[in-house]
């Protein structure tokens, strides 16, 4: 029989999806300083014709956009 995960289980891993407790990484270098970005919110994307993000850099404080 498969194991399912419990109602808290699925709670905590969406609650995490949403609410991240780690830095979100994103794999795109910074233009100040060349460190890695990190989503300032995972979970949102802005709803343009081509959808973005907010990403910040936590080396140098440099904010900006990028498309999703």
């Amino acid at each position: 029989m498969k194991k399912l995960k419990t109602i808290t289980q699925h709670n905590e891993e969406r609650r995490e999806f949403y609410m991240p407790t780690k830095p979100v990484y994103n794999g795109i270098a910074c233009d100040e300083c060349g460190s890695e970005l990190i989503d300032s919110r995972p979970h949102v994307q802005k709803l343009s014709s081509i959808p973005q993000k907010d990403v910040h850099c936590s080396n140098c404080g440099w904010k900006g956009i990028v498309i999703s």
